[in-house]
């Protein structure tokens, strides 16, 4: 690590977040915006499912309403999107993108799956298509894995 540690913001999910760099997008705008902002406690978590806009206005205007903003301080942005993924691929990571005990935990995650998951069946029966109830479950899960790292005490 280079300088004193600085909060982290996890983008998670499908190639929407893998590709949130390229070409001046979401997620190039997300880092710039906070190379020189964090947010203070309460740390706040945000799951974004299924997201019909991804401009980053969108994403930052869901925010809630306790996060305050400083101007003298930095927030290093991490990127774990897979493309092709689907909720229930995404499960079987989980812990390992978001481990329970690791020593720092996210201040902000964004997750974004269910476009893969929302496919049509396809006849052989493989592909990324997750029926809908398991889809809402898969989001459950990760939103309960998700909540506990984000516990702020107040």
């Amino acid at each position: 690590m280079v300088g004193p540690p600085r909060p982290q913001f996890v983008l998670f999910g499908s190639s929407i977040i893998q590709f949130s760099f390229s070409n001046d997008g979401w997620g190039a705008m997300l880092a710039d915006i906070y190379a020189r902002k964090v947010f203070l406690p309460p740390f706040d978590l945000i799951v974004a499912l299924d997201m019909q806009l991804l401009e980053l206005k969108n994403i930052l205007a869901v925010l809630p309403s306790n996060i305050r903003l400083s101007s003298d301080l930095q927030a290093d942005i991490f990127v774990r999107g897979y493309a092709c993924w689907n909720s229930r691929r995404a499960l079987e990571v989980l812990d390992k993108v978001f481990p329970k005990n690791a020593p720092t935990q996210p201040a902000l995650a964004i997750v974004y799956l269910g476009g893969n998951d929302s496919m049509g069946p396809h006849p052989s029966g493989l592909g990324p298509h997750v029926p809908l109830p398991e889809y809402v479950d898969n989001m459950r899960k990760v939103a309960t894995h998700l909540k506990v790292l984000f516990y702020w005490p107040l």
